[in-house]
């Protein structure tokens, strides 16, 4: 079992026995809130508890706010990845608005450009899974790479580049 199973597994038991826990009225909802929220915690570019997650009927509901439409998708698609979740509702998860979306859309990209650039320069490694998105100067990259080494170049890298503000990063490194 890996480190993040472990740390679900344990969120999940001490989320179980909290006061709060004594409110569900359906235990697999419960169940399947607590592993969502477990699974939010672990998220390093996602700030979890500005996602809200009620279960009911095993139809998950997101609500609250993100800064990009890339951790909505992500919060989606981690809720749905739960076992016994029917349906994810993100219809109240709001995306924070960039003001400056032209800015944001040339930072994204050149990033993309950079990071390519990284690739075929070998300061990276070859076949990243990377998703790059702005909002007001933050870049956010999400996504795979080959090693550990990769992620600190990219974020190395883009920090050095003119209109960005701040660089977050939620990258896993590809098993071999």
């Amino acid at each position: 079992m890996n480190l993040r199973n472990k740390l679900v597994s344990l969120a999940t038991v001490l989320l179980a026995m909290s006061p709060l826990s004594l409110y569900a009225i359906d235990t697999a909802d419960a169940t399947i809130t607590t592993k969502i929220k477990a699974l939010f915690a672990l998220e390093a570019d996602t700030k979890s508890f500005d996602i809200h997650v009620t279960t009911t009927d095993q139809i998950v509901n997101l609500s609250g706010t993100v800064d990009t439409q890339l951790q909505a998708n992500h919060a989606v698609e981690i809720a749905q990845s739960v076992k016994g979740v029917k349906d994810v509702n993100d219809s109240k998860l709001n995306v924070t608005s960039s003001t400056s979306f032209l800015d944001d859309a040339y930072t994204t990209a050149r990033v993309k450009g950079k990071i390519s650039q990284l690739e075929s320069t070998g300061k990276i490694s070859n076949n990243n899974d990377l998703h790059v998105e702005t909002t007001n100067g933050v870049v956010h990259v999400l996504g795979k790479v080959g090693n550990n080494k990769d992620v600190s170049v990219i974020e190395q890298e883009v920090k050095k580049m003119n209109g960005v503000k701040d660089v977050k990063t939620n990258i896993d490194v590809m098993k071999s």
